[in-house]
């Protein structure tokens, strides 16, 4: 049950990515000649193996800030739907359910990069993923921590109700 909810979460919000990516490149026109106009001719869909690809190459943060503040913006959002996953996700391990998050999230983050390859605005890089799972990592761990601060704030919070009752009687 839970392999279901999690692959039908990668699947949504991957067509969901994947259709708004269209959407802005071809300014909202989803005729087949405008959605083949946007793709590359020639692209080789196992790109990933050719250590030569684009998809390798990388970039200076230091290059704009118009770079910098796109990347933070993909760290932040593949942050947010990590969490968003989390949240979804029923289990009580919140370590299991901070793992699949981020697996799962860095999963979408992927099959993006990967579709992005193939636009000709665009470019998939590798980095890009390492940026959203980043993201992904540091909100997960922030969740899990404020879990265990909350949890151990509850059991002490207990205590010191338990023994203000006894010292009252």
């Amino acid at each position: 049950m839970r392999f279901l909810l999690i692959f039908s979460i990668i699947f949504t919000v991957s067509c969901f990515i994947i259709v708004l990516s269209i959407a802005k490149e071809t300014g909202g026109m989803f005729d087949s000649q405008s959605i083949r106009s946007i793709y590359k001719a020639n692209s080789n869909p196992f790109f990933f193996l050719d250590t030569n690809s684009t998809f390798y190459y990388t970039y200076a943060l230091t290059e704009s800030a118009y770079i910098q503040v796109r990347k933070f913006g993909h760290f932040i959002a593949y942050g947010i739907l990590a969490v968003m996953i989390f949240i979804v996700l029923f289990d009580k391990n919140v370590l299991l359910r901070g793992t699949t998050a981020v697996i799962a999230a860095s999963i979408i983050g992927a099959i993006d990069e990967y579709h992005q390859h193939f636009l000709l605005a665009r470019s998939g890089r590798l980095l890009d993923i390492f940026i959203n799972t980043a993201g992904s990592i540091l909100f997960i761990t922030a969740m899990i921590l404020f879990h265990y601060l909350f949890k151990i704030k509850a059991k002490l919070r207990s205590i010191y109700i338990e023994r203000s009752r006894s010292r009252s009687m």
